[in-house]
């Protein structure tokens, strides 16, 4: 269909913004990927927006109103640079793939609110922490599916193998 694989942008600005791009332009902005699918690509940043919220428009004073009303995007009168520098970080490692790096990171964040008496901000990085977990899980459950898929569909077995046995013959 002549279209090339999507990858995720970061810009390289003050407030990054995170998006979807096709083509890769020597601008500074970090790329993760390519993958395979946009739509699961679009889902997967979906996930990951309602836990680290981040800017996906251009117009940071126009998209902060309305996205910031329902949780999906940083208030522009609160948020500092290196707050807002924070969760973009957290959202490199999950697409690097380093998540259980971040849990960790979180997890003494999350300690140390609590013993500063910061419950709420306590309770939302509980909260990050708890949907890491289940993101790495699917991730990891998504991937045994998908290679036990093409096994049986390579080796044309009628149901998924139980055990697989490999011979080093060197």
């Amino acid at each position: 269909d002549d279209k090339s694989f999507p990858m995720v942008k970061i810009t390289n600005e003050d407030f990054p913004v995170v998006c979807i791009t096709r083509k890769r332009v020597s601008d500074g902005s970090q790329y993760f990927g390519p993958y395979t699918s946009a739509g699961l690509l679009r889902e997967a940043l979906r996930i990951i927006r309602r836990y680290f919220p981040y800017r996906s428009c251009e117009k940071m004073a126009q998209e902060a109103r309305m996205y910031y009303r329902i949780g999906l995007a940083p208030s522009p009168e609160q948020t500092n640079k290196g707050e807002y520098s924070k969760t973009i970080r957290n959202i490199c490692l999950i697409l690097e793939g380093e998540t259980d790096a971040l849990i960790k990171k979180l997890t003494a964040e999350m300690d140390l609110r609590s013993k500063e008496h910061k419950f709420e901000e306590a309770a939302k990085i509980r909260d990050q922490i708890e949907a890491l977990g289940v993101m790495s899980e699917s991730t990891r459950s998504y991937s045994r599916k998908e290679e036990l898929g093409d096994l049986k569909h390579l080796l044309q077995l009628t149901k998924f193998p139980a055990r697989i046995e490999a011979f080093d013959i060197s």
